[in-house]
C-alpha cells in the first residue's frame, strides 16, 4: 500500500459511509479496518463528489443511491501537539494567536485535524476565519477573525496593506546592516526592509519589516541577496541545520477597526523570540 492514496465508492442502495467505504476497500484489497476509516473521516478526509465538495466526518452519514463519496488517505500524517496554539490578544470579532512549528494554517483534501482553523472551531464551537497564513516550518504570530464582519475589516487592512508584519531570522553568513529588498515574486512586486541585529560566528539575526506579503518572500529574496535562511528545507545551500527553520513572525501592529485609534501591536512571548 502506497502512502497516499484515494478511495472512490459508488452506493448502489443508501447506506452507511463508513459501511460503503469498507466494502470498497475490501473489493479493492486495500488494508484498512472500519475504525481507521472511521478516525480518517474524523480528520477530515472523506468527501462528497459533487460540485462544491463537503466534508463528511460523521460515519453513520447514509449516502444515497448513486451518490460518490471520496475518502484521501495519507498515512505520512502525524498527529502535533495543539495545545502550543494559544491566544494573545482578543476582541469579540479576532483573536492573535501564537502559531507553533509544524502546525498548518488550513487543511487540505486529506485531513484537517490538526490545524488552526480546525482546532479553533472545537474550541470556540464556530467557525473561524483565516486572514493570513504562515508556512508550516514557520512560528509566529497571526489573526484569526471569529466574525464574517472581522474577517471583511482585516482582509481589507491587508489589502491596503496597512498591517505590519515583523519577522526575525537566522541567516547565513554576514549580509549588510540594513537594506530595502525588491524583487518580483510570480510576477507580483515583493519588497522588505530589514536591520542586522546581531551577528553570530557564521550566521546573522536580523530583524525584518515586511512591506508585501508573498508566497515564501523572506525566505525567497534572502536567498537571492545571497544569505538564506538557516535551516529553510527548499530555498538556499550550506544553510541546513538540526533545529529546523529559523523565521519567526514575531509582531503584528494594526488598527483595531472597531476602536478608533486603538492601534494594537502583539508580540510572541519572548521565549519565542531569536533576539
Amino acid at each position: 500500500m502506497t502512502n497516499k492514496f484515494t478511495v472512490t465508492a459508488k452506493a448502489h442502495t443508501d447506506m452507511s459511509a463508513v459501511d460503503l467505504l469498507a466494502s470498497k476497500c475490501e473489493k479493492s484489497n486495500i488494508e484498512l479496518s472500519k475504525i481507521k476509516i472511521k478516525n480518517l473521516m474524523k480528520q477530515g478526509a472523506c468527501w462528497t463528489k459533487s460540485a462544491k465538495p463537503e466534508r463528511i466526518r460523521k460515519a453513520k452519514y447514509e449516502v444515497k443511491r448513486g451518490q460518490t463519496i471520496k475518502l484521501f488517505v495519507d498515512l505520512n500524517i502525524q498527529e502535533q501537539d495543539m495545545s502550543e496554539l494559544k491566544c494573545l490578544h482578543e476582541t469579540h470579532h479576532y483573536g492573535v494567536y501564537y502559531k507553533p512549528v509544524g502546525v498548518l494554517c488550513q487543511g487540505t483534501k486529506y485531513g484537517d485535524s490538526y490545524t488552526i482553523l480546525r482546532e479553533l472551531h472545537k474550541r470556540m464551537g464556530r467557525e473561524p476565519f483565516l486572514i493570513h497564513r504562515l508556512d508550516k516550518e514557520t512560528s509566529g504570530v497571526m489573526i484569526i477573525a471569529y466574525t464574517k464582519k472581522g474577517a471583511r475589516a482585516f482582509s481589507q487592512q491587508i489589502k491596503d496593506h496597512k498591517i505590519e508584519k515583523t519577522y526575525q531570522a537566522e541567516v547565513k553568513g554576514h549580509p549588510p546592516e540594513s537594506k530595502r529588498l525588491e524583487s518580483v515574486i510570480d510576477g507580483k512586486e515583493a519588497i522588505l526592509e530589514y536591520t542586522v541585529k546581531k551577528k553570530l560566528e557564521k550566521t546573522s539575526i536580523v530583524e525584518v519589516k515586511l512591506i508585501t506579503g508573498r508566497k515564501h518572500q523572506i525566505r525567497i529574496q534572502f536567498t537571492e541577496l545571497g544569505f538564506p535562511v538557516m535551516g529553510d528545507p527548499r530555498y538556499g545551500k550550506g544553510n541546513g541545520n538540526d533545529i529546523g527553520l529559523q523565521l519567526v513572525a514575531s509582531k503584528l501592529s494594526f488598527d483595531d477597526p472597531w476602536r478608533s485609534g486603538n492601534f494594537v501591536t502583539v508580540e510572541i512571548p519572548k521565549e519565542k523570540q531569536l533576539f
